[in-house]
């Protein structure tokens, strides 16, 4: 698998965050649309706004990093929770090896192999997987699999 990498500029995080914007205005109107009151009442309220204006704050601050620095501040994030994990329940959606092989290749410079062990995480775990590690997620909108 090749791994494309295109930093984006300030012009291309805006029209990543303006495609966010629309989904999220087009996600509330569907859930307002089918009368639910909790989720009238949390969209109504603001907090859904709030929370979203606060998600799109971190996906600006992240984008404006290249990947390989993104990269590893997530592994030194998500890294140590995995290994404290004790709970032997979820021990099969563990991310911990792919997390561990990524760091490796990333340290040995090899930043397009560590972009794919996420992607065969996400392949394996699926929704386990958080946004943050999902390259398929506009966390990771400069970088694409071919």
């Amino acid at each position: 698998m090749h791994v494309i990498v295109r930093p984006l500029d300030s012009e291309g995080i805006q029209s990543v965050l303006s495609a966010r914007l629309k989904r999220r205005a087009e996600s509330h109107a569907r859930a307002l649309s089918m009368n639910i009151p909790e989720m009238t009442a949390y969209i109504n309220s603001g907090r859904a706004e709030e929370i979203g204006a606060m998600k799109d704050r971190r996906l600006v601050s992240d984008l404006q990093l290249h990947p390989e620095h993104r990269l590893a501040n997530m592994l030194c994030y998500w890294i140590p929770i995995e290994q404290n994990d004790k709970d032997e329940d979820i021990k099969q959606f563990s991310m911990l090896e792919w997390l561990l092989r990524a760091r490796n290749h990333l340290t040995s410079g090899d930043l397009g192999q560590a972009l794919v062990e996420l992607h065969n995480m996400k392949m394996a775990l699926g929704a386990v997987v958080p946004d943050s590690l999902n390259v398929d997620t506009d966390a990771w909108a400069d970088v694409t699999f071919a």
